[in-house]
């Protein structure tokens, strides 16, 4: 099946109900290099923690600095000590800063109750990008920010990237596989104080570098308040090649599809007995599927991480109807 742009069906769907605001994503930016054995030592603990929270954006900068010599740095120095220097912290790795918080020296890096102490938090704002391969190596990215809740906050900034999955490479201090590998700035926005329901629209466009894994590109978003440098909103795309269940369709849209809403462990559909119900389909905010089942009206969601979600369910005669849902 050929991937279908998921960005406006998604912008229709979520734009059902308001909520003031939403779950706000995590980013973790993590400062490494391929030649520093420290970086070696303490980076697995660090991806260990990070895939009991898969909902974490993980993205991984190669400064200059402490080895101007890194496989990844020489690809984009500048762009890398850009970020480093940002946050004042150039000159030693590996360094790790949580949505905007530069963590102090220590071991582990992260530790989970640092993590614990964020996942919670709420924003204001939503960030929604799409991620396409136009003709030849060209491809574009579609990014939508929205402005859920009053803040007061004037002089923000909004930072895009480019960043690969994952890189094999058999790097000088051990490590042969990289994980969220910085490569590109798309562009930095300075964005005037936005009110209550504003909706603002960027596009953007890279050619494909032919060190690059075509299938392992996307893109992240990062809204900061300039004066706090904190992260009031991340995103992040699809996957180039990464196709989605969710397509276009004949799809009604339907408040209060289930209840609770929000829910904490599980939910009901309403107004459907468990026979009318031929299939029932949930995805991601990023299109991913996380479950599909036949023949039932109630779900329980245990493990998934808290956040908005969109609810597909398809009755026996056809019918498909669609509502989005939050988990507490």
């Amino acid at each position: 099946m050929m991937k279908q742009n998921i960005l406006t069906y998604l912008l229709i769907v979520i734009g059902m109900s308001t909520f003031g605001q939403t779950q706000k994503n995590i980013i973790v930016e993590h400062f490494t290099n391929t030649r520093c054995s420290v970086c070696a030592i303490k980076n697995p603990a660090l991806f260990n923690l990070l895939s009991e929270y898969p909902e974490v954006i993980h993205i991984a900068y190669h400064p200059s600095s402490p080895y101007s010599n890194c496989y990844f740095s020489q690809h984009n120095p500048m762009e890398n000590d850009d970020r480093t220097q940002y946050y004042g912290i150039y000159g030693g790795t590996p360094r790790v800063v949580l949505s905007g918080t530069v963590m102090p020296v220590q071991s582990p890096m992260l530790n989970a109750s640092q993590l614990e102490a964020v996942t919670d938090d709420q924003s204001n704002y939503s960030i929604e990008l799409d991620l396409n391969s136009g003709s030849g190596n060209s491809t574009t990215v579609d990014l939508r920010l929205e402005k859920m809740d009053n803040d007061g906050i004037e002089d923000l900034s909004l930072y895009v990237i480019l960043v690969e999955r994952e890189v094999a490479y058999a790097a000088p201090n051990g490590e042969s596989l990289h994980h969220n590998v910085f490569r590109l700035e798309l562009g930095t926005e300075d964005i005037s104080m936005m009110e209550n329901g504003d909706v603002e629209d960027f596009t953007y466009s890279y050619n494909l570098h032919s060190a690059w894994q075509a299938e392992e590109m996307y893109a992240i978003a990062m809204l900061t308040s300039q004066g706090s440098k904190e992260v009031l909103q991340a995103g992040k795309s699809n996957l180039v090649g990464e196709q989605t269940g969710i397509i276009s369709k004949d799809v009604k849209e339907i408040n209060n599809l289930i209840s609770p809403n929000p829910f904490q462990q599980s939910f009901r559909i309403n107004a459907f007995q468990e026979a009318e119900v031929a299939r029932l389909t949930i995805y991601n905010l990023y299109g991913q599927r996380m479950i599909e089942a036949k023949n039932t009206n109630s779900v329980q969601t245990l493990p998934w991480p808290k956040g908005m979600y969109i609810l597909e369910l398809e009755d026996v005669e056809g019918n498909i109807y669609a509502s989005k849902i939050q988990k507490q």
